[in-house]
């Protein structure tokens, strides 16, 4: 159930936060990640839109989800052994191999208690 709710708003987050570093090229590692450049608790980078359970969901962006998923990413990578020999074919029998396989063009990272963007 994770992955079937969470993947459609995961990969809208994930398609506005590419398309704003495709806009942005120049950005420096360490900026704060938003439309305005500011420092938010909740940032966002404009609106997305998604299926979810057959209804047409719009709300804003939110790239700090990405963040926290890039955390899972990062410990999937690190998996190894028989651990990662247990967890990938669940994964793969709960329908989380698309969602594991989102890429953003540049890494998340948190910075003096804000959303920035890493090296």
């Amino acid at each position: 159930m994770i992955f079937s709710d969470w993947t459609p708003e995961l990969l809208a987050n994930a398609n506005a936060f590419n398309a704003w570093i495709a806009a942005y090229p120049d950005l420096a590692a360490g900026a704060v990640v938003g439309l305005d450049g500011k420092k938010r608790v909740h940032p966002h980078l404009g609106p997305i839109s998604y299926q979810w359970r057959g209804c047409l969901v719009e709300r804003s962006s939110a790239p700090h989800a990405l963040w926290h998923f890039s955390r899972f990413q990062e410990q999937l990578v690190s998996c190894a052994g028989e651990a990662r020999d247990t967890l990938m074919p669940l994964l793969e029998q709960l329908g989380g191999e698309k969602t594991c396989s989102i890429k953003l063009t540049r890494p998340l990272i948190r910075q003096n208690y804000a959303l920035c963007l890493g090296p």
